[in-house]
């Protein structure tokens, strides 16, 4: 078991300087194989001896010299720069400072507002420089600005490769061994649907859909036959309705 005491001196900023003194302390008397009387170590005389712990203790200094170059200040050698101009810094040259420019690295000669971003003059979300319709759209804009109509943005909807329904269950094999939910939904109009076929046909038309759908936004005794229909009925109404 070891016992230490010591000391560092710093001589300079480059060169230390270490002293102290270690002993130690073992739990054996045969450490040397002498005992207390300076004889030799048996197991008759150790019978007859006390037991006393050897150890043994020993003095140290060190020089330790430090030969890596001075701490380096990384700004120290930074050039001089001006705050002002970083503040005023405009990357897009649109005359708003990067500071509070909202919308940074807009087209050049484009006009903007006070925060940098592109004018909108009809708030359809599309900026004057895209829009190529400069009216407020009555239900949808594209990504130019231009009004979409409700009956356009479902027929995009429908799939251009859609799975007819005589081959379904090429591409769903599992249905045809009791899944039954899947199959019997399609096979005809589920009754939650049925006052959406108007003409009684067993199928519904788009003309039928889109009444249905304006009819979900429909409130009181003369409101139509989507009305009654939730959000989730009205996606699996136009769900139905590219599937029939």
């Amino acid at each position: 078991m070891p016992f230490e005491i010591g000391a560092e001196v710093r001589l300079s900023p480059k060169i230390t300087m270490n002293i102290g003194y270690q002993y130690h302390m073992s739990f054996s008397n045969s450490l040397d194989n002498i005992n207390k009387r300076n004889e030799l170590y048996s197991q008759a005389n150790k019978q007859k001896s006390s037991w006393v712990p050897d150890g043994f203790s020993y003095i140290y200094a060190s020089i330790s010299i430090n030969i890596h170059n001075k701490a380096y200040d990384m700004y120290a050698d930074a050039l001089p720069y001006n705050a002002a101009e970083y503040d005023m810094w405009d990357a897009d040259g649109d005359g708003v400072p990067e500071t509070i420019d909202k919308c940074p690295y807009t087209p050049k000669g484009v006009e903007v507002d006070a925060f940098g971003c592109p004018l909108d003059s009809d708030n359809d979300g599309v900026p004057d420089y895209r829009d190529i319709e400069q009216k407020p759209c009555d239900f949808y804009c594209n990504e130019l600005g231009k009004n979409v109509l409700r009956e356009e943005l479902i027929f995009r909807m429908k799939s251009e490769n859609p799975i007819l329904q005589n081959e379904i269950y090429r591409y769903y094999p599992a249905l045809l061994n009791g899944g039954t939910a899947y199959r019997q939904f399609y096979k005809k109009i589920p009754q939650k649907f049925k006052n959406i076929d108007s003409d009684k046909n067993q199928y519904i038309d788009i003309e039928e859909l889109l009444s249905g759908i304006d009819s979900f936004f429909d409130q009181g005794p003369d409101a139509g036959a989507g009305s009654y229909l939730s959000v989730k009925d009205l996606f699996e109404l136009i769900e139905f309705f590219f599937l029939q």
